[in-house]
């Protein structure tokens, strides 16, 4: 078994493998397994919910297997993952599964994250906050899912960071 993992660190640490052990059954092509966490603990009363485009498609509100709440994902699909927890900061995560329609035979890749949640009064920008943290993508030349890491870098600095002056200006309609 082959096996792949890249680490974001930012106030998400997620972690991207694929296993070419087996084939993906009908249409399946992305086991996500997502794991939200306060810290170092695992919180097991949040609530994540699959999105295809504006609508719920179903929420989990109890991790169904050790490591968090997993979900099986079809090929050429965008999906939002929204992680939610009672007096944390709402996280989101997209997920495109399109994968080019030349390729016919394909593994069933994994993908585990690990969100951290801060905490509701963080003091986060909210211009932000509805932004997915992480965008994650199939790239067959690396045979494995990966995430935009410029995007996420960005995401990071917009939420968190001091903006130099001339961001706020313009932020705010000065020249």
């Amino acid at each position: 078994m082959k096996t792949k993992t890249i680490m974001l660190h930012l106030i998400v640490l997620a972690c991207f493998s694929q296993s070419m052990a087996g084939k993906s059954s009908e249409g399946v092509c992305l086991q996500a397994t997502i794991t939200p966490k306060a810290g170092t603990e695992l919180l097991k009363n949040a609530e994540v919910t699959l999105m295809l485009g504006n609508k719920a498609l179903f929420t989990v509100l109890r991790p169904n297997s050790v490591k968090g709440y997993e979900f099986m994902l079809l090929r050429d699909t965008l999906y939002t993952i929204v992680i939610n927890c009672h007096g944390r900061t709402q996280r989101k995560i997209s997920i495109n599964t399109r994968i080019p329609a030349n390729v016919s035979h394909f593994p069933l890749f994994r993908f585990e994250a690990i969100i951290d949640l801060p905490p509701a009064d963080a003091g986060l920008d909210p211009d932000y906050l509805d932004f997915p943290i992480a965008m994650i993508e199939c790239d067959l030349r690396k045979d494995l899912f990966i995430y935009r890491k410029k995007y996420t870098e960005n995401i990071k600095f917009m939420l968190t960071e001091e903006k130099p002056v001339i961001v706020r200006r313009q932020q705010e309609g000065e020249e």
